[in-house]
Order: structure tokens, then sequence, then C-alpha cells
């Protein structure tokens, strides 16, 4: 049985990392910036931590959303930083 071409559409998405200080998380987005994504800090006193936020536009598919979050993830952990979500921000064009 063939498999179906997987569907690749173009999004704005966004991913989520959380950091313990603040100093951290602005260490990450100095990691970033270099790259035109749009980035966001706040604190998340829900979690008692510092929340970034990434946004870009990306093809999603299953290896470019997982390339993606790998290299995000692996550059948060360089600084103390961890994974903490991601989705796809829908809008009326979608």
């Amino acid at each position: 049985m063939q498999r179906e071409p997987e569907t690749r559409h173009e999004r704005q998405a966004y991913a989520n990392f959380v950091f313990p200080k603040r100093e951290q998380a602005h260490d990450f987005t100095g990691m970033i910036n270099e790259l035109d994504w749009q980035v966001e800090i706040e604190f998340a006193a829900d979690r008692g931590c510092w929340r970034v936020r990434v946004e870009r536009k990306i093809l999603t598919f299953h290896q470019f959303v997982a390339v993606w979050l790998a290299t995000l993830t692996a550059r948060a952990a360089t600084v103390g930083g961890d994974y903490d979500g991601w989705g796809v921000i829908k809008n009326d064009a979608s």
C-alpha cells in the first residue's frame, strides 16, 4: 500500500520555553534573534518562571516541525530552559 504524501501548509506557529531566571530567558532570546523570528518574554506567575514564546511562519509537516522544535529545545537547554509546548495560530485564511 502506497502512503499518501503529507500535506504541507505554511502557518504562523509558536513554541514556548520556560526558564527559572530572567537572565536565562534573555540569553536564549539572544541565541535566536538572528533567525528573524518574533520573540516575547513574560513572567509566568502561575509557574513561577520566565516564559519565552517564539513565533515564525513554518511549513506544518511533521519533519519540519520536529527539526524546528529539536533545534530550539537544544538551544534552550544550554541556558537552563525547558520546552513547554507548541501550536499553530489560527486565522481566517486557514
